[in-house]
């Protein structure tokens, strides 16, 4: 029971941080082209 509550929380922390990364891949879509293009590869990767 434990260990399936503490996967559900990793669960919804992946989708949380995905989400954000999406979020910030937007709004620094000029400011920061090397960091871009790292999150993009994060984001590929997790969804």
């Amino acid at each position: 029971m434990k260990r399936k509550s503490i996967m559900i929380l990793f669960i919804a922390f992946l989708v949380l941080a995905s989400g954000t990364v999406l979020f910030y891949n937007r709004k620094t879509k000029r400011t920061a082209p090397g960091s871009r293009g790292i999150l993009e590869k994060a984001a590929v990767g997790s969804s």
